[in-house]
Protein backbone atom coordinates (compact mmCIF):
# COMPACT_ATOMS: atom_id res chain seq x y z
CA UNK A 1 0.00 0.00 0.00
CA UNK A 2 2.63 2.51 1.12
CA UNK A 3 4.75 1.79 -2.05
CA UNK A 4 1.70 2.68 -4.47
CA UNK A 5 1.19 5.75 -2.45
CA UNK A 6 4.57 6.97 -3.37
CA UNK A 7 4.11 5.85 -6.99
CA UNK A 8 1.34 7.90 -7.51
CA UNK A 9 2.59 10.78 -5.37
CA UNK A 10 5.30 10.66 -8.08
CA UNK A 11 2.42 10.56 -10.92
CA UNK A 12 0.35 13.38 -9.90
CA UNK A 13 1.09 15.94 -11.96
CA UNK A 14 2.59 19.49 -10.64
CA UNK A 15 0.19 22.52 -9.80
CA UNK A 16 1.95 25.72 -12.04
CA UNK A 17 1.93 29.15 -10.56
CA UNK A 18 3.95 32.13 -12.34
CA UNK A 19 6.33 29.58 -13.92
CA UNK A 20 6.69 27.77 -10.87
CA UNK A 21 5.87 24.16 -10.22
CA UNK A 22 3.91 24.24 -7.10
CA UNK A 23 3.84 20.62 -5.92
CA UNK A 24 6.82 18.87 -7.52
CA UNK A 25 6.88 15.66 -8.10
CA UNK A 26 8.56 13.74 -5.02
CA UNK A 27 11.30 11.22 -5.13
CA UNK A 28 11.68 9.95 -1.85
CA UNK A 29 15.17 10.18 0.21
CA UNK A 30 15.55 6.94 2.78
CA UNK A 31 12.29 6.68 2.47
CA UNK A 32 11.44 9.56 4.61
CA UNK A 33 8.24 11.78 3.60
CA UNK A 34 8.98 15.45 3.50
CA UNK A 35 7.70 18.12 5.33
CA UNK A 36 5.79 21.24 4.29
CA UNK A 37 8.23 23.32 2.81
CA UNK A 38 11.41 21.25 4.10
CA UNK A 39 13.46 19.13 1.16
CA UNK A 40 12.72 15.34 1.55
CA UNK A 41 16.01 14.57 4.22
CA UNK A 42 16.17 13.03 7.29
CA UNK A 43 14.27 14.38 10.61
CA UNK A 44 17.82 15.52 12.07
CA UNK A 45 19.26 17.20 8.52
CA UNK A 46 15.77 19.30 8.84
CA UNK A 47 16.16 20.35 11.99
CA UNK A 48 19.99 21.03 11.94
CA UNK A 49 18.93 23.70 8.34
CA UNK A 50 15.81 24.92 9.95
CA UNK A 51 18.16 26.10 13.26
CA UNK A 52 20.91 27.19 10.56
CA UNK A 53 18.25 29.27 8.80
CA UNK A 54 16.81 31.22 11.81
CA UNK A 55 20.57 31.79 12.96
CA UNK A 56 21.66 33.36 9.49
CA UNK A 57 18.04 35.36 9.65
CA UNK A 58 18.19 36.63 13.24
CA UNK A 59 21.64 37.84 12.36
CA UNK A 60 21.18 39.26 8.39
CA UNK A 61 18.26 41.11 10.44
CA UNK A 62 20.40 42.39 12.98
CA UNK A 63 23.45 43.23 10.45
CA UNK A 64 20.51 45.48 8.94
CA UNK A 65 19.62 47.26 12.14
CA UNK A 66 23.75 48.19 12.63
CA UNK A 67 23.73 49.17 8.94
CA UNK A 68 20.75 51.66 9.97
CA UNK A 69 21.66 52.84 12.98
CA UNK A 70 25.31 53.54 11.99
CA UNK A 71 23.86 55.93 9.19
CA UNK A 72 21.89 57.60 11.80
CA UNK A 73 25.64 58.08 13.97
CA UNK A 74 27.23 59.29 10.75
CA UNK A 75 24.69 61.89 9.49
CA UNK A 76 23.94 63.01 12.68
CA UNK A 77 27.50 63.31 13.96
CA UNK A 78 26.82 61.30 16.57
CA UNK A 79 29.75 59.51 16.69
CA UNK A 80 32.19 62.79 16.03
CA UNK A 81 30.34 64.13 19.32
CA UNK A 82 31.40 61.30 21.77
CA UNK A 83 34.51 62.26 23.83
CA UNK A 84 37.13 59.94 23.51
CA UNK A 85 37.91 58.13 26.91
CA UNK A 86 34.84 59.89 28.39
CA UNK A 87 32.27 56.89 27.53
CA UNK A 88 29.78 56.90 24.66
CA UNK A 89 26.33 56.97 25.58
CA UNK A 90 22.99 56.70 24.00
CA UNK A 91 22.44 55.70 20.18
CA UNK A 92 26.25 54.57 19.87
CA UNK A 93 26.16 52.65 23.22
CA UNK A 94 23.41 50.41 21.57
CA UNK A 95 25.46 50.26 18.33
CA UNK A 96 28.33 48.93 20.21
CA UNK A 97 26.21 46.22 22.16
CA UNK A 98 24.26 45.45 19.39
CA UNK A 99 27.78 44.94 17.26
CA UNK A 100 29.18 42.41 19.70
CA UNK A 101 25.80 40.64 20.03
CA UNK A 102 26.18 40.70 16.27
CA UNK A 103 29.57 39.07 16.76
CA UNK A 104 28.35 36.48 19.14
CA UNK A 105 26.06 35.01 16.25
CA UNK A 106 28.55 34.88 14.03
CA UNK A 107 30.73 33.20 15.81
CA UNK A 108 27.67 30.46 16.61
CA UNK A 109 26.95 30.59 12.83
CA UNK A 110 30.72 29.68 11.86
CA UNK A 111 31.00 26.62 14.63
CA UNK A 112 27.13 25.68 13.62
CA UNK A 113 28.43 25.42 9.13
CA UNK A 114 31.96 23.05 10.68
CA UNK A 115 29.99 21.21 12.93
CA UNK A 116 26.87 20.20 10.23
CA UNK A 117 29.02 20.45 7.46
CA UNK A 118 27.26 17.29 6.23
CA UNK A 119 23.52 18.06 7.46
CA UNK A 120 23.28 21.58 5.80
CA UNK A 121 25.15 20.36 2.13
CA UNK A 122 27.52 23.34 2.00
CA UNK A 123 30.85 23.88 2.72
CA UNK A 124 31.86 25.83 6.29
CA UNK A 125 34.42 28.37 4.23
CA UNK A 126 31.74 30.80 3.48
CA UNK A 127 30.86 31.13 7.22
CA UNK A 128 34.39 31.37 8.11
CA UNK A 129 34.98 34.21 6.18
CA UNK A 130 31.95 36.12 7.38
CA UNK A 131 33.45 35.78 10.90
CA UNK A 132 36.48 37.23 9.70
CA UNK A 133 34.75 40.22 7.96
CA UNK A 134 32.75 40.95 11.15
CA UNK A 135 35.50 40.71 13.16
CA UNK A 136 37.73 43.04 11.26
CA UNK A 137 34.03 45.28 11.60
CA UNK A 138 34.39 44.74 15.52
CA UNK A 139 38.03 45.73 15.57
CA UNK A 140 37.54 48.58 13.88
CA UNK A 141 34.68 49.46 16.34
CA UNK A 142 37.11 49.65 18.71
CA UNK A 143 38.59 52.52 17.33
CA UNK A 144 38.70 56.39 18.81
CA UNK A 145 35.27 58.29 17.64
CA UNK A 146 37.35 60.39 15.89
CA UNK A 147 39.07 58.12 14.08
CA UNK A 148 35.73 56.55 12.69
CA UNK A 149 34.39 60.22 11.40
CA UNK A 150 37.46 59.68 8.88
CA UNK A 151 36.04 59.16 5.46
CA UNK A 152 38.15 56.72 4.25
CA UNK A 153 37.34 54.61 7.39
CA UNK A 154 33.49 55.37 7.48
CA UNK A 155 33.21 54.47 4.23
CA UNK A 156 35.23 50.86 4.65
CA UNK A 157 32.61 50.54 7.62
CA UNK A 158 30.12 51.33 5.72
CA UNK A 159 30.93 48.51 2.98
CA UNK A 160 32.00 45.60 5.38
CA UNK A 161 28.46 46.17 6.75
CA UNK A 162 27.00 45.70 3.81
CA UNK A 163 29.01 42.78 2.60
CA UNK A 164 28.44 41.43 6.04
CA UNK A 165 24.91 41.25 5.31
CA UNK A 166 24.66 40.33 2.14
CA UNK A 167 26.67 36.89 2.84
CA UNK A 168 24.31 36.15 5.83
CA UNK A 169 21.72 36.78 3.23
CA UNK A 170 23.41 34.15 0.77
CA UNK A 171 23.94 31.71 4.06
CA UNK A 172 20.15 31.92 4.40
CA UNK A 173 19.15 31.73 1.07
CA UNK A 174 21.20 28.52 1.03
CA UNK A 175 18.64 27.12 3.49
CA UNK A 176 15.52 27.72 1.72
CA UNK A 177 13.53 25.44 -0.26
CA UNK A 178 14.48 25.03 -3.93
CA UNK A 179 12.21 26.72 -6.27
CA UNK A 180 11.12 24.44 -8.72
CA UNK A 181 10.77 26.32 -12.19
CA UNK A 182 8.67 24.79 -15.53
CA UNK A 183 11.07 25.71 -17.31
CA UNK A 184 14.81 27.27 -15.55
CA UNK A 185 16.13 28.35 -18.29
CA UNK A 186 14.91 31.82 -18.67
CA UNK A 187 15.55 32.52 -15.21
CA UNK A 188 18.76 31.37 -14.95
CA UNK A 189 19.11 33.88 -18.12
CA UNK A 190 18.93 36.70 -15.46
CA UNK A 191 22.73 36.08 -13.57
CA UNK A 192 24.40 38.34 -16.31
CA UNK A 193 22.28 41.89 -15.95
CA UNK A 194 21.89 41.09 -12.04
CA UNK A 195 25.41 40.83 -11.90
CA UNK A 196 26.12 43.89 -13.27
CA UNK A 197 23.25 45.28 -11.19
CA UNK A 198 25.20 44.70 -8.16
CA UNK A 199 28.05 45.81 -9.23
CA UNK A 200 27.03 48.86 -9.90
CA UNK A 201 24.62 49.94 -6.96
CA UNK A 202 27.52 48.65 -4.73
CA UNK A 203 29.89 51.36 -6.46
CA UNK A 204 26.85 53.99 -6.22
CA UNK A 205 26.67 52.59 -2.31
CA UNK A 206 30.16 53.55 -1.80
CA UNK A 207 29.67 57.03 -3.87
CA UNK A 208 26.62 57.99 -1.35
CA UNK A 209 28.73 56.56 1.93
CA UNK A 210 31.94 59.22 0.42
CA UNK A 211 29.26 61.90 0.03
CA UNK A 212 27.70 61.49 3.55
CA UNK A 213 31.58 60.96 5.01
CA UNK A 214 32.53 64.25 3.34
CA UNK A 215 29.27 66.03 4.27
CA UNK A 216 28.96 66.96 0.37
CA UNK A 217 25.43 66.49 0.22
CA UNK A 218 25.17 70.41 0.15
CA UNK A 219 27.14 70.92 -2.53
CA UNK A 220 24.62 71.00 -5.06
CA UNK A 221 21.51 72.21 -4.03
CA UNK A 222 19.63 73.00 -7.14
CA UNK A 223 18.36 70.14 -10.15
CA UNK A 224 18.76 68.99 -12.75
CA UNK A 225 21.69 71.37 -12.44
CA UNK A 226 25.02 71.78 -9.64
CA UNK A 227 25.29 75.38 -8.77
CA UNK A 228 23.26 76.32 -11.87
CA UNK A 229 25.50 74.69 -14.35
CA UNK A 230 25.35 71.73 -15.77
CA UNK A 231 29.48 70.82 -15.62
CA UNK A 232 30.64 73.15 -12.67
CA UNK A 233 33.78 73.71 -11.22
CA UNK A 234 35.24 70.76 -9.72
CA UNK A 235 38.30 68.85 -7.97
CA UNK A 236 37.88 65.13 -8.41
CA UNK A 237 41.77 64.89 -7.00
CA UNK A 238 40.83 66.35 -3.93
CA UNK A 239 37.73 65.10 -3.41
CA UNK A 240 38.92 61.34 -3.87
CA UNK A 241 42.10 61.68 -2.39
CA UNK A 242 41.08 59.17 0.88
CA UNK A 243 43.95 59.44 3.03
CA UNK A 244 42.79 62.82 4.80
CA UNK A 245 41.30 64.51 7.74
CA UNK A 246 37.56 64.15 7.64
CA UNK A 247 35.06 66.86 6.81
CA UNK A 248 33.87 66.91 10.01
CA UNK A 249 30.50 69.52 9.79
CA UNK A 250 28.83 71.59 7.17
CA UNK A 251 30.45 74.90 8.17
CA UNK A 252 34.00 73.27 8.28
CA UNK A 253 34.94 71.81 5.09
CA UNK A 254 38.72 70.86 4.90
CA UNK A 255 37.97 70.52 1.20
CA UNK A 256 37.30 73.37 -1.01
CA UNK A 257 33.57 73.23 -2.88
CA UNK A 258 34.94 72.32 -6.35
CA UNK A 259 36.10 69.11 -4.52
CA UNK A 260 32.66 68.63 -2.74
CA UNK A 261 31.04 69.33 -5.96
CA UNK A 262 32.83 66.30 -7.83
CA UNK A 263 32.32 64.00 -5.37
CA UNK A 264 28.43 65.05 -4.70
CA UNK A 265 28.38 64.93 -8.60
CA UNK A 266 29.72 61.42 -8.95
CA UNK A 267 26.71 60.67 -6.66
CA UNK A 268 24.62 61.77 -9.15
CA UNK A 269 25.96 60.16 -12.24
CA UNK A 270 26.09 56.97 -10.38
CA UNK A 271 22.20 57.49 -9.68
CA UNK A 272 21.86 57.11 -13.82
CA UNK A 273 23.80 54.94 -14.35
CA UNK A 274 22.28 52.36 -11.22
CA UNK A 275 18.75 53.34 -12.28
CA UNK A 276 19.97 52.02 -16.01
CA UNK A 277 21.33 48.76 -14.40
CA UNK A 278 18.99 47.79 -11.73
CA UNK A 279 15.81 48.95 -13.81
CA UNK A 280 16.78 46.67 -16.38
CA UNK A 281 17.61 43.62 -14.64
CA UNK A 282 14.32 44.54 -12.72
CA UNK A 283 12.81 44.05 -16.19
CA UNK A 284 14.13 41.17 -17.27
CA UNK A 285 12.73 39.69 -14.11
CA UNK A 286 9.44 41.31 -14.70
CA UNK A 287 9.40 39.01 -17.93
CA UNK A 288 10.63 36.21 -16.68
CA UNK A 289 8.11 33.20 -15.48
CA UNK A 290 8.77 32.65 -11.71
CA UNK A 291 10.16 36.03 -11.30
CA UNK A 292 8.18 38.42 -12.27
CA UNK A 293 6.60 39.43 -8.54
CA UNK A 294 10.55 39.84 -7.18
CA UNK A 295 10.75 42.18 -10.27
CA UNK A 296 7.73 43.83 -9.28
CA UNK A 297 8.95 44.69 -6.18
CA UNK A 298 12.97 45.59 -7.31
CA UNK A 299 10.94 48.50 -10.14
CA UNK A 300 8.58 50.04 -7.18
CA UNK A 301 11.59 50.40 -4.65
CA UNK A 302 14.30 51.40 -7.04
CA UNK A 303 11.66 54.22 -8.75
CA UNK A 304 11.07 55.18 -4.52
CA UNK A 305 15.08 55.27 -3.60
CA UNK A 306 15.09 57.70 -6.53
CA UNK A 307 11.77 59.99 -5.51
CA UNK A 308 13.51 60.20 -2.08
CA UNK A 309 17.07 61.10 -3.21
CA UNK A 310 15.21 63.64 -4.89
CA UNK A 311 13.46 64.88 -2.38
CA UNK A 312 16.92 64.98 -0.22
CA UNK A 313 18.50 67.10 -2.43
CA UNK A 314 15.63 69.16 -2.91
CA UNK A 315 15.11 69.66 0.78
CA UNK A 316 18.75 69.72 1.94
CA UNK A 317 18.46 65.99 2.86
CA UNK A 318 16.59 66.32 6.25
CA UNK A 319 17.81 63.21 8.69
CA UNK A 320 14.82 61.33 8.05
CA UNK A 321 14.78 61.15 4.40
CA UNK A 322 18.54 60.36 4.72
CA UNK A 323 17.57 57.39 6.68
CA UNK A 324 14.92 56.19 4.32
CA UNK A 325 17.62 56.78 1.01
CA UNK A 326 20.16 54.46 2.93
CA UNK A 327 17.44 51.94 4.02
CA UNK A 328 16.22 52.06 -0.03
CA UNK A 329 19.75 51.13 -0.99
CA UNK A 330 20.19 48.09 1.41
CA UNK A 331 16.68 46.95 0.37
CA UNK A 332 17.43 47.09 -3.21
CA UNK A 333 20.91 44.85 -3.01
CA UNK A 334 18.93 42.46 -0.65
CA UNK A 335 16.30 42.14 -3.85
CA UNK A 336 19.46 41.81 -6.15
CA UNK A 337 21.16 39.08 -4.12
CA UNK A 338 18.04 37.30 -3.99
CA UNK A 339 17.27 37.69 -7.20
CA UNK A 340 20.68 36.38 -8.09
CA UNK A 341 20.77 33.79 -6.38
CA UNK A 342 17.85 31.86 -7.59
CA UNK A 343 18.95 32.90 -10.96
CA UNK A 344 22.12 31.07 -10.15
CA UNK A 345 20.42 27.96 -8.69
CA UNK A 346 18.45 28.33 -11.91
CA UNK A 347 21.39 28.05 -14.25
CA UNK A 348 22.65 24.13 -12.31
CA UNK A 349 18.80 22.62 -12.93
CA UNK A 350 19.16 23.71 -17.23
Amino acid sequence: MRARGLAARRRAPASVSDGILDDAPYEPIRGVLPQAGVDPVDAPTASARQRFQRLAGLAAALTLALLLLGAWLRLSDGIAGCDDGAGCRGALAVHRFLAVLLGLLVLAIAVAAWRWRGRLAQPPWLATALAGVVLLQGLSGTWPPARLTEPAIATAHLLGGLLSFVLLLWLWLRQRPRVRYVDPEPAAALAMPLRLAIVVLVAQIFLGGWTGANHAGPACPDLPTCQGHWWPAMDFAAGFHFLREPATTHADRPLPLPALTAIHLSHRIGAVLALLAVGWAGLRALRTPGESRLGAVLLAVLALQWLLGLASVWSGAPLPLALAHNSGAAVLLALLVVLHFRAVRAGRMV
